[in-house]
């Protein structure tokens, strides 16, 4: 007799399965993932079409949310996008409207996860649906079930860049957020996205208010994934605004949680490490990480259009390292797996690549100097043109001094001006020589004479006498007589307001800080950090800055360049500090400092042009210190010094009867026996 066929086994123990996976998703993905797979290939091996599309459904929802693990994404694209799957017969367990926003769900996912798939139609539909379903009190979701589905709704709004839809995201999320029954897991999660999209649209606000509460749900649950992903963004903020110190420690925090963090999870916080220790120059030890970073995302199959960004970051590195023909290779390959404006963008990263490089190659002289002073020109100009047409001011990010290198001879050559203005306030890159005043600083401070004050090139009216004002603009002086600081607040609490009473000194402090960074229009100008305040090199050029960092001693250099540092410098005093104002305290302690280094840069210059026989360039170094300060008996005999090597003995007795009368006006006193000593050998009788 004929055996009939056994007939396939019954789905319902699947189903059940398959209910309890859908039900896991939210709370452990990977558990859910691995019994996902198992149903698929059990769903696949009986020929069930629609079990099938419905794990891979599963399956995409669970790569997307995560977006970490992509590890078997085109068999459960393919599962998914097979034709013949019937919505309504699919032996989920779950209901009908479970069902449906399951596929909905998954639907969303295919434009991030599958790179040829378009928003189209299909996507926009299945978009409102899980929209109106989020919106069905009747709807029997999972609270934590209800988050994933917000969460996979905002990065497909996310990635349209649609802000008025994602704000009404937003609102809608905080109440589904704050709901019964959802996880500190995932309402820090939500917390992070709102983070993001907040940070993207460039709300500092919205974005500081997001950071506090993801960081307030860590400090009450102990979620070190959470605290993890937090240290990633907080790393990029503090790189973004030159906080060091912060970056430090957050570099630290990622390295202690980094055994507590999935593999999939670790590129991000590897990215950042890598970023911080290259922006600090530590190249050979960035390209580690990226080397552990890239080797996990070939692990977990990430696919090439998202490891980009790390090869970009990795291609920087080996571009820092002289390696520039390997970073090339680098960004060469990823461009041409990219399509549309991603490959634009690649062909802009290229093009500022083969500049930086011949910016950074050695000039060797000789006839072939010109010629590649004029390829370099070209370079940078097609490099800037290039990004500025994109406003892709990111170039470059973990090599800022590369970067400003590439700035200055942009706005050297005069291409895209605007643009790179942006770039240095957007980035606060710094020029080569921080003590140049042509640059684009956000503020400009002139505290050598009366103070002035510009922002963005334009003048600000630093003399008010307004009440308001004083104490605020008293502070900026004493910052800017000493460099920008750091100056312990204890110390500006006793010079500022030495009368108050123990507590309020420090609340008038605070809001003198307030209203400077008012007055500025530069919020992030003025710094309080370490009980310490001072202003932000990075945005702020001060005139005592620069005069005491050109005229120190020991600059590299040769004659020539030391000559003109010093001419630079003494350019830069243009009067004593604060001018003819009345100063006390450390002020006035200040202004005697400056008034020293003035003169000693004076005598230290004069004394080399006399060394060398430029005697008409020291007598008017001389002349022009001793406009400033008339009484200087050691320069004026320098002056008279220069006169007699000139041979000019009727001018060294001018200026000795000038000093004379001077002194016995002013002070009652009488020349120095050296002065007196030049005086008698120019002829006159002084005895």
């Amino acid at each position: 007799m004929k055996r009939r066929p056994a007939p396939h086994p019954s789905p319902e123990p699947a189903t059940a399965d398959f209910q309890q996976a859908w039900g896991l998703l939210p709370v452990d993905e990977a558990a859910a993932r691995s019994a996902l797979w198992q149903l698929l290939d059990a769903a696949e091996a009986q020929g069930d079409a629609d079990s099938a599309r419905c794990a891979a459904a599963a399956l995409l929802v669970a790569i997307a949310i995560e977006f970490a693990d992509f590890r078997g994404l085109q068999r459960a694209l393919k599962a998914f996008q097979r034709e013949g799957a019937v919505v309504a017969t699919m032996p989920t367990g779950l209901s009908a409207t479970e069902k449906a926003l399951a596929l909905d769900m998954a639907r969303l996912t295919l434009p991030l996860l599958d790179g040829t798939e378009p928003f189209g139609p299909a996507c926009e539909a299945a978009a409102g649906r899980v929209q109106r379903g989020l919106l069905d009190t009747a709807c029997p979701l999972a609270p934590n079930v209800r988050m994933m589905a917000l969460k996979l709704l905002l990065d497909y709004r996310g990635q349209q860049l649609a802000q008025g839809p994602i704000e009404h995201l937003i609102a809608l999320g905080h109440e589904i957020a704050a709901s019964p029954g959802v996880s500190p897991a995932w309402q820090g999660r939500w917390w992070l996205l709102v983070l993001q999209n907040r940070e993207w649209f460039g709300d500092e606000l919205g974005t500081a208010q997001a950071l506090q509460r993801a960081q307030g749900l860590v400090q009450r649950h102990q979620l070190p994934r959470l605290r993890f992903e937090l240290a990633c963004v907080e790393m990029s903020a503090a790189l973004k605004a030159s906080n060091l110190p912060l970056a430090d420690r957050l570099f630290r925090e990622i390295e202690a949680l980094r055994p507590a963090i999935r593999p999939g999870r670790l590129p991000h916080g590897l990215r950042a490490q890598a970023l911080y220790l290259a922006m600090g120059g530590a190249f050979a030890p960035a390209l580690q990480r990226l080397d552990v970073l890239l080797a996990l995302c070939a692990e977990m199959e990430v696919p090439a259009r998202d490891v980009g960004p790390y090869q970009v970051l990795r291609a920087d590195c080996l571009l820092a390292l002289g390696r520039h023909e390997e970073g090339l290779a680098l960004l060469q390959g990823q461009a041409d797996g990219q399509q549309g404006q991603q490959r634009v963008l690649f062909d802009a990263r290229i093009a500022v690549h083969r500049a930086a490089a011949a910016l950074m190659a050695p000039s060797h002289g000789g006839d072939d100097l010109p010629h590649a002073a004029a390829e370099a020109d070209a370079l940078c100009r097609e490099a800037l043109q290039a990004c500025a047409a994109l406003r892709y001011s990111r170039f470059l990010r973990p090599l800022p001094q590369l970067a400003a290198r590439l700035v200055e001879h942009g706005l050297r050559l005069g291409v895209a001006t605007e643009f790179l203005r942006d770039v240095v306030h957007e980035r606060r890159l710094q020029p080569t020589d921080p003590c140049r005043e042509d640059w684009p600083w956000r503020l400009r401070v002139r505290a050598l004479g009366p103070l002035q004050i510009w922002r963005d090139a334009l003048p600000l009216a630093a003399g008010s006498s307004a009440k308001a004002q004083r104490k605020p603009l008293e502070l900026l002086c004493l910052l800017a007589a000493h460099g920008g600081g750091p100056l312990a607040v204890s110390l500006v609490v006793d010079e500022l307001w030495p009368s108050l009473d123990l507590d309020a000194p420090r609340a008038s402090f605070e809001m003198a800080v307030s209203r400077l960074r008012k007055l500025l229009g530069v919020p992030d100008a003025v710094r309080v950090a370490d009980d310490a305040v001072s202003l932000d090199p990075t945005l702020v050029w001060l005139d005592v800055a620069a005069f005491e960092g050109l005229s120190s001693k020991g600059d590299p250099g040769d004659d020539a360049s030391r000559s003109q540092r010093a001419r630079t410098a003494l350019a830069l005093y243009r009067a004593p500090l604060l001018g003819s104002q009345p100063l006390q305290g450390l002020l006035h302690t200040a202004r005697g400092r400056l008034a020293m280094a003035h003169e000693a840069l004076v005598r230290s210059e004069a004394e080399r042009l006399l060394t060398r026989g430029a005697t008409r360039d020291a007598l008017a170094v001389l002349q022009q210190a001793l406009l400033l300060d008339p009484l200087n008996e050691p320069l004026h005999r320098l002056l008279m010094q220069a006169h007699l090597q000139c041979g000019e003995r009727a001018e060294v007795l001018r200026v000795f009867r000038r000093l004379q009368s001077l002194l016995a006006a002013r002070t009652g006193l009488r020349p120095a026996e050296q002065t007196l000593a030049l005086a008698r050998e120019a002829g006159l009788d002084c005895d």
